[in-house]
């Protein structure tokens, strides 16, 4: 059955194929109209400047620790190769991991000409050892204008002349690390982000506009490595309708689970950041995360950032980007239209992600042991039988009582001598004090006793 949607432009196959074609896992090497990830994070650090004196910018000091140089806690050592490595280490690229700029002469693969993104290796001074290196962003006829770092002491754009340029480079696909597996969290992550968001909407309080399962038309032009305002509007509308549940899959993880590394996250925390990036973004998420654990917001997960989650409870971080949050929304304008809802979601989110957290660090079972029973007073203070003033009072009256009327019948015999020698006076007197004794002896034993009886190996040597 075909279903025609009323008001909706018509989706041609020409419109779709431009984009069901390129809706597939993001490649960062093949396309060189993309602005590659490691170059978009470049652009996000412009302003990035040295401090003067005995103060060190811990931005600047954290790229040398992305190389794997974190031994240098200076912002004065020579800082361009740092930059350039570290933008490629957090986005997934394996860089030279040195502090020389000629090392990326022969890092990755040659370039003929320079495309956006690419690594520019110049030439500094007659000494072969000594250099720059930037990412390129644009030319003239003269001159290479690049992106970079340590370029006057900051990271921000300068224009170097053409005569100067070593190399253009660009990753290699042996460079690329491989993005971490699906694994549970992502999809029960992506289960309950999938809950909260509906078909096709285009509402006019919407600032996302367009949106199909929480895929806007925005982030379906990122997604596919290019601008808004380059696409046709009908173009893109299309496309989102179009998307089946696996491109949707294939989004939510290169373009939210990847970027905020949620696969290193605690159980619970993962959730939360990652409803949050979906929600306001992965950059903004991540400095959410970051306040929740008291360490700079720039949101960048680096080796401080994560040293700091480790130190804290999961569930309190939970609980603190939920309320930072909660703070957020209601901070916008579109609050009145859909503040409801968010706050629906928010509270479902917390609860999934206190869940999973608290799930996490309780103790399992442990398999095999018999369940440990609490020893009563009589077990804790067990005592040899021999020591027990009731048994030995029972004995002597068997002894005193028993015995005279019983050993007849076991042919035991009291012999006249026996009784010429101590006499029926005497023996009556000891048979009732020995049976007065015994018996007294077992009610006084039995009234103070508080223990249990136990065995004990007695050996007589003869």
């Amino acid at each position: 059955m075909r279903v025609q949607l009323v008001g909706c432009p018509r989706v041609t196959s020409a419109a779709l194929k431009p984009l069901v074609s390129n809706i597939r896992e993001y490649n960062p090497l093949t396309t060189s109209e993309r602005t590659p990830p490691w170059m978009q994070r470049a652009l996000r650090e412009r302003g990035t400047t040295e401090r003067p004196g005995a103060a060190h910018n811990a931005k600047i000091v954290a790229y040398y620790a992305a190389v794997g140089h974190a031994g240098i806690k200076r912002d004065e050592v020579a800082w361009c190769a740092a930059f350039a490595g570290a933008m490629l280490e957090r986005s997934g690229i394996a860089s030279s991991r040195s502090l020389m700029a000629r090392s990326y002469a022969r890092w990755g693969q040659r370039l003929k000409r320079p495309r956006r993104g690419c690594i520019v290796v110049l030439s500094r001074t007659t000494n072969p050892a000594l250099g720059h290196v930037g990412f390129f962003l644009r030319e003239t006829a003269t001159h290479v204008v690049l992106l970079g770092g340590n370029q006057a002491n900051a990271v921000n754009e300068r224009r170097y002349a053409k005569a100067r340029v070593v190399a253009y480079r660009w990753p290699r696909p042996a460079n690329v690390r491989k993005t971490p597996p699906l694994d549970e969290a992502f999809e029960h992550a992506l289960e309950h982000v999938l809950r909260f968001e509906g078909g096709y909407s285009d509402h006019a309080a919407d600032p996302g506009g367009p949106t199909f399962r929480g895929v806007t038309i925005g982030l379906l032009a990122d997604h596919l490595g290019s601008r808004l305002r380059d696409w046709r509007r009908s173009t893109l509308i299309s496309g989102v309708k179009a998307l089946d549940p696996g491109q949707v899959r294939t989004i939510y993880r290169t373009q939210f689970w990847v970027p905020i590394s949620a696969h290193r996250l605690p159980a619970g925390v993962d959730l939360m950041v990652f409803d949050a990036a979906v929600q306001h973004g992965p950059r903004r998420a991540i400095k959410m995360l970051q306040r929740a654990v008291a360490v700079d917001d720039d949101g960048e997960i680096g080796p401080i950032t994560r040293a700091a989650i480790a130190a804290h409870v999961p569930a309190k971080i939970v609980s603190a980007i939920g309320e930072d949050r909660r703070r957020f929304y209601r901070s916008l304008k579109h609050f009145i239209h859909f503040g409801r809802g968010w706050m629906r979601r928010l509270d479902a989110t917390i609860a999934q992600g206190l869940e999973r957290a608290n799930h996490a660090s309780a103790p399992g079972p442990v398999d095999n042991v018999s369940p440990v029973k609490e020893p009563t007073l009589m077990e804790k203070n067990k005592k040899w039988w021999a020591e027990s003033l009731t048994l030995w009072g029972t004995f002597i009256t068997a002894l005193a009582t028993v015995l005279p009327i019983v050993a007849p019948l076991l042919g035991l015999d009291i012999t006249s001598a026996m009784v010429e020698q101590f006499g029926d006076a005497v023996a009556t007197l000891i048979q009732a004090v020995g049976g007065v004794v015994g018996t007294a002896l077992a009610i006084f034993g039995r009234l103070r006793a508080t223990t249990a009886l136990s065995q004990k190996l007695v050996q007589v040597k003869l």
